[in-house]
């Protein structure tokens, strides 16, 4: 069974108690544009934008809070990838105070493409007795699935099969309390129905769903807040709650950071400067390597060209480069 069929499982079984929404575009200050990605031109990110825990103090005694998630994805030639995190105390804040509310953006995933197809998303706050041997293992997962967070997901997707295991029997540990589960799907929205994957919050709240007035949240601030007008709302208070975050967007700022174009480029313009003619052999290479990428998107491969070529040219030029992250002048 996959993890995330897993977390669904328990998410059935805890549904009854839970309120899982998403925040109208409309409620939320400062606004957020509503994206809906499209396959091979958007990117999407998962964040942890906030969490509340009602008996924060009285949790802490014997439990430690841990936030799970699992994103399943079309990722390269696979056609179905399973992203796992597990964040810590540390990770969402809580590792030194116990204040009654965590306000922070975290990210639960890096910038993955979209391809299209379906993706699944499901997220929840569970707190696991025995802190001793919980902070042992914790330790350890989060090691391999924080990298999950950096860089190119082609270059970190071995260590998931490695987390994998470790996570499993952390979701089967019978010591332990589920505060809040969730699931969420998204196959695309056409004529004939579906839902789309788009921009915006999602709040997953302890609550009785057939008695929790939804349309009195409000997100001010990445706050979740309840009350019958932004101005006037307050934030939300007596019950557990975690706000996720999802963003869209069209380009990533980050591939200067992935390996092998830094180290094409750098190559090129290295050789560029003794010989042009190889160094334009390197970048057309560069060129190559950016088209293959699974981490861009088509679309965006033109422009992470096109961004190579300009810094190698401005180098060659003797013009001062605006120096891209992990790039040396």
């Amino acid at each position: 069974m996959s993890l995330l069929d897993a977390l669904t499982r328990l998410f059935r079984n805890e549904a009854h108690h839970l309120v899982a929404t998403h925040i109208d575009a409309t409620k939320l200050s400062p606004a957020v544009q509503s994206t809906k990605a499209e396959a091979e031109k958007h990117y999407f990110r998962i964040w942890l934008a906030e969490m509340f825990l009602r008996d924060d103090r009285q949790l802490f005694r014997e439990y430690v809070p841990v936030v799970h998630s699992v994103v399943r994805l079309h990722f390269a030639d696979k056609p179905m990838q399973e992203l796992p995190y597990v964040a810590g105390p540390q990770d969402i804040g809580l590792g030194t105070t116990l204040g009654r509310g965590v306000q922070m953006n975290h990210a639960l995933t890096n910038l993955l493409p979209f391809r299209g197809g379906n993706v699944s998303l499901s997220a929840g706050l569970f707190a696991y007795k025995s802190k001793d041997f919980f902070e042992s293992l914790s330790s350890v997962l989060h090691d391999m699935t924080g990298l999950l967070n950096q860089g190119q997901l082609s270059s970190v997707l071995k260590v998931v099969d490695g987390a994998v295991a470790g996570i499993e029997g952390l979701l089967g540990a019978g010591d332990k309390d589920i505060h809040l589960l969730s699931y969420f799907g998204y196959g695309g929205a056409t004529p004939a129905g579906g839902s789309s994957l788009s921009s915006g919050y999602i709040a997953v709240i302890n609550a009785n769903a057939a008695s929790f007035d939804t349309s009195k949240l409000w997100v001010n601030n990445a706050r979740l807040c309840y009350g019958d007008a932004l101005q006037t709302a307050e934030p939300l208070d007596g019950h557990d709650y975690i706000l996720l975050r999802i963003e869209v967007c069209d380009s990533r700022d980050d591939y200067m950071t992935f390996e092998t174009f830094q180290n094409l480029l750098n190559d090129a313009i290295s050789e560029g400067l003794k010989d042009r003619s190889s160094g334009d052999e390197i970048i057309k290479t560069a060129a190559v390597s950016v088209w293959a990428s699974p981490d861009l998107t088509m679309a965006d491969r033109v422009r992470v060209a096109k961004g190579l070529k300009d810094y190698y040219e401005r180098a060659l030029g003797g013009l001062a480069p605006e120096s891209p992250l992990g790039v040396a002048s």
